[in-house]
Parts: structure tokens; sequence; C-alpha cells
């Protein structure tokens, strides 16, 4: 027994011996690597980033290694609206090394001011080393100016060349159009927004990116939240058209971020109905577009305005008035749920309008080309749109109930139903066979007596041909207006509460149309605005006589078509 302890001893240490051997030697042998792994001999000492816009970033770094020379530079650079750069930056060899990059900011790589701007550094040594520097941060402004600024809420502006007070208006203003616009979109703003206010339009343009159009006013940014416009003093006139203009922008892409698209004559024609003041040349140019039954189509602008000043000053007109029309046929409500239902990923702008306003873009078109007495955009055949059906009801089932006594019920029911249908057969061949006697013996009796009048006539006499008689009518079940007649087009009605449906035929009204685009008109009447179906001329176009709006407001300052603020 002892013998065998002590084997068991040996066994026992030398087992606890190898393993302590293998701890030992495991953690001897990766403590250089792990050390190696983890220590980084390369530190940056200084980095700058120098905006002098619009030219270009000085970016300029100095850096040192404690165990080899530094041979590779690498900046990366990231701009919010999308520009991403990877620029390898030539540099001398050494333990200690400083590295210099100009980042050009013309032509295509331009970038306009309040974009914001990360960079970082990727270095690395002859001993493999690799130095990857955190992110840094900076915001791109227009150098050229030294900028002021005030702040409230989510909406900060910035000035120049200006005093305190300055600063002040432009941020008591900028707050009401903000309210304004809040109400008449039905949402606020969901991010903070900043605007870049320009002491004349000289200084202004110089931010625009190259090859801006010269009709530029104002310019807006929504994925960098922000707007530049140029107010030359507090009673400028672009502190009440300009600045409410491209808040609008900011405002309405914030609230329709995750949507898939809208128009552009949507988008612009917010932003031109929310500006506080409208010069009379942009009324003037409509009703121009009007006598000579010249508008553009919406398609024609649901993508880009045209480069041409006087069709694109018309282009704002056009989505104006037709903004103006949307509100005031289908109120504020529907339209705020049309900008919310924007938003919608799933949905286009189609068929947003479909859910709120019961209307697609192209019989909006119609019925606004026909309120304004102008020939309609679409077909007799086209402007017919089935309407939609309502939704069956379906009732909900009631839960089963266990019923044993089904399969007796049931029996006895067929058994019942059986004898009943029987008995209802034997009845009615008696009754059969005694009509058929009876048939038989007023025959015979006929025959005889006919026989006895009249011995020649063996037979009836020649009996008038059988006529059905006329089968049933009946009433008629129309309960509204005649159709049109064959080939009189169907026109959409403009509803309000208690009007027929959009797509439904409206009969001419027994006084002439009054409405906010009829002939003579002051402002909106929300009864009305029936549209009687007109006549066909030789080339089957409807004959509609000339129309003329009211006078727009008339500013006290005249404005160039030039001055028009739209979005870039």
């Amino acid at each position: 027994m002892k013998i065998s302890l002590r084997r068991i001893r040996s066994v026992c240490l030398l087992i606890a011996v190898c393993f302590c051997t293998s701890f030992l030697s495991f953690t001897v042998l990766n403590q250089p690597a792990s050390a190696s792994a983890t220590s980084d001999p390369i530190t940056i000492t200084s980095q700058t980033a120098t905006v002098s816009f619009p030219k270009r970033i000085d970016f300029q770094m100095s850096a040192s290694d404690s165990s080899a020379a530094i041979t590779q530079a690498t900046l990366f650079i990231m701009f919010e609206n999308g520009g991403y750069q990877q620029r390898t930056v030539t540099i001398t060899s050494g333990r200690t090394v400083a590295a210099h990059w100009l980042e050009g900011t013309g032509g295509d790589n331009f970038h306009n001011p309040g974009t914001a701007v990360s960079y970082y550094w990727d270095l690395q040594d002859s001993a493999q080393h690799v130095h990857t520097d955190q992110p840094h941060h900076f915001t791109l402004i227009d150098t050229r100016f030294t900028w002021r600024h005030l702040a409230q809420g989510l909406l900060q502006v910035n000035w120049y060349n200006h005093p305190t007070s300055f600063g002040q208006v432009l941020l008591s203003k900028a707050n009401s159009s903000l309210t304004h616009i809040s109400q008449i979109l039905g949402s606020g703003l969901k991010r903070s927004i900043t605007l870049w206010i320009y002491a004349s339009p000289a200084d202004f343009q110089g931010s625009l990116p190259p090859g801006s159009y010269e009709w530029v006013g104002g310019i807006a940014f929504p994925q960098d939240n922000t707007a530049f416009i140029s107010v030359e003093s507090t009673d400028d006139v672009t502190l009440v058209r300009d600045m409410p203009h491209e808040m609008t922008h900011l405002l309405f892409h914030q609230i329709t971020s995750q949507g898939i698209f809208a128009p552009r004559w949507f988008d612009e024609g917010l932003a031109v109905y929310n500006q506080i003041f409208h010069e009379p040349d942009m009324g003037f140019r409509f009703q121009r577009a009007l006598n000579g039954q010249a508008l553009l189509l919406l398609d024609n602008i649901a993508q880009e305005f045209p480069a041409n000043a006087d069709q694109a000053y018309l282009a704002y007109a056009e989505s104006w008035k037709l903004l103006d029309y949307m509100y005031t046929t289908f109120g504020r409500a529907k339209m705020n749920r049309l900008i919310s239902a924007i938003n919608n990923p799933q949905t286009d702008f189609n068929q947003d309008m479909q859910q709120t306003l019961g209307e697609d873009q192209h019989h909006l078109e119609n019925q606004w080309h026909i309120a304004l007495h102008q020939p309609p955009t679409l077909t007799p055949q086209e402007m017919v749109t089935p309407t939609a059906q309502p939704a069956l009801q379906v009732q909900p089932r009631m839960p089963a109930v266990t019923d044993n006594t089904t399969p007796i019920f049931t029996v006895l029911g067929i058994v019942l139903i059986l004898g009943a249908l029987g008995g209802i057969v034997i009845i009615f061949s008696v009754s059969s066979r005694r009509r058929q006697k009876e048939w038989a013996v007023e025959a015979a009796s006929q025959i005889i007596a006919s026989s006895m009048a009249d011995p020649a006539r063996g037979q009836p006499g020649s009996q008038a041909p059988y006529t059905h008689p006329a089968a049933y009518m009946p009433p008629s079940q129309w309960s509204g207006p005649p159709p049109p007649a064959p080939g009189q087009p169907r026109l959409p009605a403009y509803f309000n509460a208690g009007n027929p449906p959009p797509n439904s035929w409206a009969a001419p009204p027994s006084t002439p149309p009054v409405g906010p685009y009829a002939p003579g008109s002051q402002g909106a009447q929300p009864d009305q605005g029936w549209l009687a179906p007109p006549q066909n001329g030789s080339d089957g176009r409807p004959v509609l006589p000339p129309f003329s709006p009211g006078q727009e407001y008339m500013g006290n300052r005249e404005n160039q078509p030039g001055r028009q603020a739209p979005q870039d």
C-alpha cells in the first residue's frame, strides 16, 4: 500500500509542476506581444483646419514617433451634404513630421457655408505601427465677413456689419414667420435651423455655388438646415418675402424628410404662398400667361424649374396660384394632412393626394385650368374617374356554441319537411284530377251546344292571335340630375361641405358661378364654385370665356423679377 500511495503522490506532483510551468511559460511568452499590440509610439502634436471661403480649406498637422520613422500620412475629409475625400499627403519621412494639404472648395467640390465638416489623419511608420486619430468637426462659414449671431429655441440668425439691434429685429421677424408657416404646414421645427443674412445682394451672390442662375435672390439647403438671403435694412422687403420663403423650404423638408418625393411646383408653391409680401410683377406675369393660355404643365415643373428667367418666374407664380387654389378649395386641415402624408416612405405624391384630397395631380391640374377658364388638360374620357367604392362592412363572426341536440332536431326537421312535401303532392294530384274532370264536362257541353246552334261548324270559330301583355316597367330610379348628353364631357364639381363628391357630374346652376377664381370675384365663396358644362368648338375643345382675376396687393416698393428667392 505504501508503494502505491507514493506513486500516486508522485504523479499528482508531476501534474501540478507541469501545469504551473505551462501557465508561467504562456504568460512570459505572451507579455511582449501584448505590450507591443497596445502601445502606440505615434502622437499627433498639433493639427488645424483653416477655411478661406469660397476657395479652399487649409489642413495642417504635426506628429512624432518614439520608435520609428513616420512614412505615410493620409487625410480623410467628410462633408455633411455628401462629399467624401481621401487624400494621400506627401511628407518627409522621420521621427518628427509635418503635413500640409490644401483642399480646393470651388467648382464641383463646392460646399455652401453652414456645411458641417469632419476630418481625421491616418499615420503609419516603418515598423508597421498605424495611428488613426479621432475625428474632428467644424462648420464651414463664409470667412469673408465677421459674423455675429443670436438664437432663440431652434432658430439662429447670423449677420454682420450691423449692430445687435439689427440682429434682434431679424430674430423677431424670423420667429413671427416661423409661427405663421407652422400653422400653414401643420407642424413646427423638429431640428434647429440657421439663417445667414448678407448685407447686400452682391455679398449674397458671392456665396452661391458656381453656375447659379443670376436671378437667384435667396437660397435654402434643407439637408444642412440653413438658408441664405440678403437684407440691407430692417424695412427691407426681403424680410417679409425671401425670409419666409426660404424658411418654408427648411420646415417643409423637415416634416417630409422620410417621404419619397414632392414635386418642385408643390415645394415652391408652398414657399411663395407663405410669403407675407408678393410683388405685383408676379401677379402680372401669371395674368399674361392666362391671357395667352400659356400656363406651364405641372409635369414640366415637377423636377426642375426652367433656366430661362422669365419662364422660371412664371413657374413660381403658377405654383403659388395653384397652392392658393388648393388651400381655398380643400381647406387647411386637408392640406395639413396631405403634407403629413408626404412623409410616408411607402406612398408617392399622387397616392398621398388621392388619400387626403381625393384627386391626383392630373385631375387637380384639370380642375384648376377649368376654374381659371383655361383649356382643360384632360380629354373628356380622361376626366372620368371611378369613384371610390365604400368598404364592405364585414360582420364579426360569433363564437361557435356546441349543442348536442343539433342532430336530433336536424333529423326531425327533415322528416317534417318530407311529410309536408308529400301532403302537398297528394293534394295537388287530387285537385288536378278533379279539375280535369270539370274541364272535360264543360268542353263537352260547349261542343254539344255549338253543334246544335251551327251544325256546319264542327270546331270552335277562328280566334285573334294571342299577344302577351306589356311587360311591367318599374318607375325610374334616378334621384339626381340627369346624366350628360352623348359627347358632353363629364366635369368634376368643386366641393365643400354639403356639395356632391368631386368625381360626379354636376348639373349647371341656375345662377352664374361664384368662387375664388370666377370672373369678377373678390374672394372665396365656401359653398359655390359649380361649373356649367362648356360648349365644344370645331376642334372638340371647350370654348371658354376670357378670365380676369382680381388685382394683386400693390406694395409701395417696386421689385424686379430677378429678386425672387427660389430654392436651389
